[in-house]
């Protein structure tokens, strides 16, 4: 999170560019991450069934 913070405010120095393709890898990054928590809950349900 201090990563992703850290490159918002250094924004000024990459332009409106780089500002846009950063936000578009971290929002891919935060979509894969969301997607595997979901996975790991279905895995968790399905274990405790079992």
């Amino acid at each position: 999170m201090l990563a992703c913070m850290l490159c918002f405010i250094s924004a000024s120095l990459i332009g409106r560019t780089g500002n846009a393709v950063l936000s578009r890898v971290l929002g891919m990054l935060l979509a894969a991450y969301s997607v595997q928590v979901v996975i790991n809950g279905i895995v968790a349900v399905r274990a405790s069934f079992s």
